[in-house]
């Protein structure tokens, strides 16, 4: 068409999408086995199987030796397998199901009900502090230092959290243990009415579920005081939600930055950011009632008493437009 006359638009009414695809790459335990063949200098194959059994159940289970009766079980298992003419591969199979279905792997076994003494030994402490703060079973430098009884050196145990609360690897302490603590789940289930609300879409949520562990992470990286989850003169977001509060994008895009607040900013701390004000409501309106029981739950723990019998919803409690405050 002619420049100025005409526009056009294109309209998609159905997309459609295969996949995922995933390449042909060998699996986590084929890697291992190979790797075994190389570190492993056995001539037999199936002996070579049963080592790579063996080194995998230490590891499985945290660097803790398996018992010989369990060993002699699995490896048995094999042999019957291999007996009944089945691959090596297809052998591995159920030793290795049992070794991930053991209670030494799916829990935190520790030596005290065999041994009867009450104290936690330099390895188990060192899988305590890995699994806590960085959701994973203990490796390198504080396998070390347990192997070498320097853990129980308080001086030594607390530079070695320090250092590992700097590791991006404790992130996994904020989606773990700071979620359950701040009730996240609450917010991923609250439904919000988009078409009343137009500000807020799923990018808004997904960002503020972010945005609420990235502070906390900030506060365990930065060693800052626990008021700042009650106030702070900084936030951290994305250019997406610095659009959303009216405030000067990080220019990181969909990436998560450290934002100055302004003196004036009614942001800061948890208790500002999208999340929590969105869990202390019902999904349509904010709720005093709400934000207090979870302010007075998280902050003060103290759980507030249940309500009189018979108390109306507020929605029915007035027939006028009032505001919560007015109704309550």
């Amino acid at each position: 068409g002619h420049k100025g006359e005409w526009s056009s638009s294109i309209w998609v009414d159905r997309l459609e999408v295969e996949g995922p695809f995933y390449p042909n790459a060998s699996s986590f335990f084929e890697i291992n086995y190979q790797n075994s063949l190389v570190t492993l200098e056995v001539q037999n194959e199936d002996e070579l199987a049963k080592r790579f059994l063996v080194t995998f159940m230490k590891e499985a289970f945290r660097q803790r030796d398996p018992t010989a009766e369990f060993v002699d079980r699995v490896c048995q298992v094999y042999q019957l397998n291999r007996e009944n003419k089945r691959s090596i591969k297809e052998s591995l199979i159920t030793p290795l199901a049992m070794v991930l279905s053991s209670p030494s792997f799916l829990y935190l076994m520790e030596e005290t009900p065999l041994t009867g003494k009450r104290i936690v030994s330099d390895a188990e402490l060192a899988n305590r502090i890995s699994y806590f703060l960085w959701s994973r079973p203990a490796d390198g430098n504080l396998l070390k230092a347990s192997a070498s009884g320097k853990l129980s050196d308080p001086i030594i145990l607390r530079e070695t959290v320090d250092e590992m609360l700097k590791h991006p690897n404790s992130w996994s302490l904020a989606e773990g243990f700071f979620s359950q603590w701040a009730d996240l789940k609450r917010f991923d289930e609250i439904a919000i009415n988009e078409a009343e609300h137009i500000g807020f879409n799923n990018g808004i949520r997904e960002s503020a579920r972010l945005e609420a562990q990235h502070m906390f992470h900030t506060m365990v990286k930065e060693n800052r005081s626990l008021t700042n989850l009650i106030n702070s003169d900084f936030t951290v977001i994305n250019d997406l939600l610095a659009f959303h509060y009216g405030l000067k994008p990080p220019n990181k895009g969909s990436q998560f930055a450290k934002v100055s607040l302004p003196a004036d900013s009614p942001r800061g701390g948890l208790i500002g950011t999208t999340a929590f004000l969105t869990m202390g409501s019902n999904g349509e309106r904010s709720s005093p009632i709400i934000r207090g029981a979870l302010l007075m739950e998280k902050f003060l723990h103290r759980e507030p008493s249940p309500p009189p019998p018979n108390v109306p919803e507020l929605a029915l409690a007035s027939d006028k437009a009032l505001s919560v405050k007015e109704i309550v």
